[in-house]
């Protein structure tokens, strides 16, 4: 009697350890079976997939790997897995890209350097240390001459402005407040 118990908890735990489940893997182009699709769950060799792209997978695990040579390699949560598995081919994809190129960083820092030491020298005319503003190019040049004066003119006008009392925005609005309130 007691043999056939241990007979009978041998096989029920067998069964139990040995709990599979079937699965197809298929092009998902072509919806046909692939053959020799690799599976691993939690890192462990599960089989290839015979003709029909069917194989045996373990009923408990936390991840599925699906790979084959020419197609995306899939990594398929356990709650994700079906019945049937879509690959999808890897022809859409470029795979690795090289670009040549020469560094450009000495070419832009000179350049900065140059730029920068320009607007020095361009300040230090237009601002001498001794306080003078004087630049004897100006004084031949008639476009800086006219500069100058619009630059004179537009300083006057937002001085205007600036001055609370007389500012004609100010003024045409309180006009119009005056008139709301006489009606």
């Amino acid at each position: 009697m007691k043999r056939y118990l241990f007979l009978i908890l041998a096989v029920v735990s067998s069964l139990t350890l040995s709990a599979q489940r079937r699965v197809t893997v298929y092009n998902l182009d072509t919806n046909k079976p692939e053959r020799n699709v690799w599976l691993w769950a939690d890192t462990r060799k599960c089989d290839s997939t015979n003709y029909r792209g069917q194989t045996t997978i373990p009923e408990l695990f936390d991840t599925l790997i699906v790979s084959k040579r020419g197609f995306v390699a899939l990594k398929i949560p356990f709650k994700m897995v079906t019945d049937s598995i879509p690959l999808l081919p890897d022809a859409y994809n470029i795979g690795e890209v090289v670009i040549y190129g020469t560094d450009r960083t000495k070419r832009l820092q000179k350049r900065v350097d140059e730029w920068t030491k320009e607007e020095k020298t361009e300040y230090a005319l237009q601002h001498p240390i001794t306080g003078i503003n004087f630049n004897l190019g100006t004084v031949f040049n008639a476009k800086a001459r006219r500069q100058k004066k619009q630059l004179k003119k537009q300083r006057e006008v937002f001085r205007q402005l600036d001055d609370m009392e007389n500012n004609p925005y100010i003024q045409v609005y309180q006009e119009a407040i005056r008139r709301k309130q006489q009606q």
